[in-house]
């Protein structure tokens, strides 16, 4: 049996909604449990998932698996180590509910088989075991358990399927640099992966989020989406029930400073990514978040360095919830009806444990919103809340424009609060507020709002616009539609002298911030900054609106984006060698097509010149980029120009790239 250390705290203290917007924590019990082979054995918990009655089975590193039985509240009854044939090590595990079996990696290279009772039905080698180092496993829709199969040395990787009958399929992941980290089953059959790019010295590149399917003729095929924070390491992934794919991403520099959530909504072939950046308290450090999963209610559960931490995803307000070892790093988190669970490694490895019964997730109505005048103090309210232990509570309130304020909230007997800020403004514009408050157990609640700046003057005089249509193919960057201009313009406008800001909305879920460039007596236009690029993703048409205001009016100007589709570009008069009468096997021809095309989509046929065709043999040199190769014997001395017609299969679309050749005398 293993000892189960608890110690058990219930929350000291709630925030309730009011009209200012906070609402926060309500009552919940954390425990600490030790789980281990013997009383006195250091065990260092790792993996941990959970079975239909909600029942937890947690590794480590000590060659054991620990069932926990949890009751209807959530808390953790009992304890029982299960001997996971002397090879597990800290490995990852899944339960497979077609079958009510568990799943895990060992370090031997192995995916182990285990029944709930703990015995360990089947051990099934992974293939190449010595390049592949499981990362996570999942079970899919139709009971076959996937991982990611990352090299040891972090450089590249593959996806694996294994079905219940111990048969593997693997597929390598080819995009240059980077490595599958995460994976996470969707309800459609499909598994998401979470992928990593290589570490650079520099920050992480080429991180993205891909979705694997199976099919029993061709193998594992995967469509992979750029994430927008392409440096950022994902770290996670998880999809909700609407088959929307949650993910969480570290920052590339290891600062803390980028953490962040990111939500994908796949659309037929086009993929719409938010992020939300995990906001950050004065001085506070790296948090790691990692291991995302989704309550019934439809929040975001995560881990951060020994902190659970929850994401509102309809309000978008984080709550951070202290635990016994807060500032441990933390291994793997699960979400059953009743709890959250978390494994953490330090020297009093633990089990961390949130109740979901009667939790009540944070709402956040605008908190910490701030109208001021450029120039002018503001001074006021820009919070309240209730709770039901008075004076328990500090703040720090940033203003973003560089300027923090922290505090503690004076004791008041009606158990009301209130946060007061006092700040003077610089320059007109509208600032990122990040309102964070921690109780004394070191629960923190973060909030964000805006503080809109304006100049205090209202502008007279007409102000009106118009959006430009846009146009060009997928997956390539807008070019500029303005003769001396450097960047995408997307609208002009007249209005009156003022200062103006834009955003534009790009219709793909994304946005970007617009220059403002004055051409005439009230006359204006909307522009990308200088270096950056508008692409998107799929072919379709986007309506694009662009939002222009002066700090006290605000316009709306409307365009379309037609999005064709990839052109499929050629090879132009390339010199090919040969030795004699011969072309060597060798390059005749390069194309490019669709970013995430395959081999498969293509033929080549290569016309020699001198009244010969073959076929040519179609090579992938780098997503979306392709070779043809060709060989051929000349008969007769000449010039000759070789053509290669490129036929896309798919698209139903051609196109022919030419080369020339010089055949010496033939002897």
């Amino acid at each position: 049996m293993s000892t189960v250390s608890l110690r058990t705290r219930a929350s000291r203290s709630h925030l309730s909604k009011t009209r200012a917007g906070l609402e926060s924590l309500e009552s919940r019990v954390l425990l600490s449990a030790v789980v281990g082979s013997s009383p006195d054995a250091v065990a260092v918990p790792w993996g941990i998932t959970h079975d239909t009655a909600g029942n937890l089975y947690v590794t480590d590193f000590q060659g054991t698996i620990d069932k926990l039985t949890v009751d209807a509240t959530g808390n953790v009854i009992s304890s029982t180590a299960f001997n996971a044939g002397g090879t597990e090590s800290g490995g990852f595990i899944t339960f497979n509910p077609t079958n009510n079996h568990l799943y895990f990696n060992d370090n031997q290279g192995d995916i182990g088989e285990m029944d709930t009772d703990g015995n360990v039905l089947n051990l099934f080698a992974i293939p190449d075991a010595q390049d592949h180092n499981p990362v996570l496993l999942t079970t899919a829709a139709d009971g076959s358990i996937w991982f990611a199969a990352q090299s040891f040395d972090g450089t590249h990787g593959s996806i694996v399927r294994m079905d219940t009958a111990g048969n593997f399929t693997e597929q390598d992941f080819n995009v240059a640099g980077s490595a599958p980290v995460a994976v996470a089953a969707s309800a459609d059959g499909s598994v998401w992966v979470g992928v990593g790019g290589a570490f650079t010295g520099s920050g992480f590149g080429n991180s993205s989020i891909a979705q694997a399917t199976y099919n029993p003729s061709t193998g594992i095929s995967y469509t992979n989406y750029a994430i927008p924070s392409s440096s950022n390491y994902v770290s996670g992934i998880t999809v909700a029930a609407d088959n929307s794919v949650w993910f969480t991403e570290q920052d590339a520099n290891g600062t803390g400073v980028a953490d962040t959530i990111g939500h994908g909504v796949l659309t037929g072939s086009s993929m719409a990514i938010t992020e939300f950046v995990i906001p950050k308290a004065a001085g506070e450090s790296p948090d790691l978040p990692t291991s995302p999963h989704i309550d019934n209610a439809g929040n975001l559960w995560f881990a951060e360095n020994g902190f659970i931490s929850m994401l509102n995803t309809t309000s978008l307000a984080f709550t951070r919830l202290a635990t016994g070892d807060t500032g441990a790093s933390s291994a793997d988190l699960t979400v059953t009806n009743n709890g959250v669970y978390m494994t953490t490694l330090n020297g009093n490895s633990s089990l961390e444990q949130v109740n979901l019964t009667g939790f009540a997730s944070p709402v956040s109505s605008g908190t910490p919103d701030i109208a001021a005048t450029v120039g002018q103090p503001f001074s006021g309210p820009v919070a309240m809340f209730s709770s039901d232990q008075p004076g328990d509570f500090s703040y720090t309130l940033n203003y973003g424009n560089g300027n923090v304020d922290t505090g503690t909230i004076p004791f008041d007997s009606s158990g009301m609060y209130t946060v007061n800020g006092s700040q003077t403004y610089a320059a007109v514009g509208s600032y990122n507020t990040v309102l964070t408050i921690t109780d004394a157990a070191g629960d923190v609640l973060t909030f964000n709002g805006t503080a809109t700046v304006t100049s205090g003057v209202v502008a007279t005089g007409p102000f009106k616009g118009n959006g430009k249509n846009l146009k060009g193919p997928e997956q390539v960057a807008l070019a500029p539609n303005v003769a001396g201009v450097a960047t995408l313009v997307v609208a002009k406008f007249t209005g009156p002298v003022a200062t103006y800001t834009a955003t534009i909305n790009w219709g793909d879920g994304t946005s970007s911030a617009g220059v403002i460039v004055q051409t005439g007596t009230k006359q204006y236009y909307v522009k990308l900054a200088d270096g950056d690029s508008k692409t998107y993703a799929s072919q379709g048409t986007y309506n694009v609106s662009v939002v222009i205001t002066d700090g006290n009016r605000s316009i709306t100007t409307t365009s379309v984006a037609k999005i064709g589709d990839t052109p499929l570009v050629v090879s132009k008069g390339l010199v090919l060698s040969s030795v004699g009468a011969t072309v060597p096997l060798s390059t005749v021809a390069t194309f490019t097509d669709d970013l995430t095309s395959n081999i498969n989509w293509f033929s080549a046929m290569i016309t020699w010149g001198d009244g010969t065709t073959s076929a040519g043999i179609i090579v992938r040199t780098s997503a979306g980029h392709y070779a043809v190769l060709g060989l051929h014997t000349y008969t007769q001395k000449g010039n000759y120009a070789v053509k290669t017609l490129v036929d896309n299969l798919v698209e139903d679309v051609t196109a022919t790239a030419t080369a020339k050749v010089i055949i010496p005398k033939i002897v």
